[in-house]
């Protein structure tokens, strides 16, 4: 499945925030991420293509007496954080695969939402939930967890479990089958519930302290409703995807 990610529209829409509170920001950082993505065609697909992908991750900010992270951040520093969580899912059309025919054609989806991650040296677990403000307007929810090796002072390796959850809305977006075609000739009308499950290896290597280079892998397999439904049956229930980017830390001040 189409990994939990951050988009350029996520990108440019906390950058048109930032000017709209001169007044009370002082300090803070982002780290900007861009770089290129293989992953399916869609929920479900047994076909593959590639992307270009980007990021955009809060590491400080400083508000009158209230401060969030530390100049001096890095993602995977012990402690507790929020942060913002953002996902762009790219139109699905009909006319993209014979395994889709007859099927309407789905539009874009932007989802918008909150995340928390604890991390020590080790470990860390996060979660982020998420809302379908353009396209399917359903909720996702995703859950992971990782082990944390770091064999140089420049490289950190993850590896961990995934898994993803959706409600009826997102489920029968992506999923369902509303009219019979002749390609689906019976309807499927799937429930909300645990979507995927998965594993994510990743590296993130600091080339200095505002520059880095992050890439992962990711394996998902459809369970519940979803990995019944006949969209998938058609295509697979095993879903991989790859990406690799450069990523950069800016600093801001008002």
């Amino acid at each position: 499945m189409t990994a939990n990610r951050t988009t350029t529209l996520a990108a440019l829409a906390a950058l048109m925030l930032l000017p709209a509170v001169p007044a009370l920001a002082q300090e803070g950082s982002v780290t900007l991420r861009g770089g290129v993505k293989a992953l399916p065609d869609y929920f479900g697909s047994d076909s593959y293509r590639v992307a270009p992908t980007f990021g955009l991750r809060l590491d400080h900010f400083r508000l009158g007496g209230v401060e969030i992270g530390s100049p001096d951040a890095q993602p995977l520093d012990p402690g507790f954080r929020l942060r913002g969580s953002f996902r762009y899912i790219r139109e699905r059309d009909s006319d993209d695969s014979p395994d889709l025919a007859g099927l309407p054609d789905v539009d874009a989806s932007f989802e918008i939402g909150v995340g928390a991650s604890y991390v020590q040296d080790n470990w860390r677990m996060f979660g982020d939930l998420r809302y379908g403000v353009i396209g399917h307007e359903g909720v996702v929810a995703d859950l992971g967890g990782d082990v944390i090796w770091r064999p140089t002072e420049q490289l950190t390796l993850t590896l961990g479990p995934r898994a993803q959850y959706g409600n009826g809305q997102f489920t029968r977006t992506y999923f369902g089958v509303a009219n019979p075609t002749p390609t689906f000739p019976t309807t499927y009308d799937p429930s909300g519930g645990l979507v995927s499950t998965g594993a994510e290896a990743g590296f993130v290597y600091r080339i200095d302290d505002r520059w880095s280079v992050e890439g992962a892998a990711r394996y998902d397999m459809l369970r519940g409703d979803a990995g019944d439904s006949p969209i998938v049956e058609r295509g697979s229930r095993d879903q991989f995807s790859v990406r690799l980017g450069i990523a950069r830390q800016v600093r801001f001040g008002f």
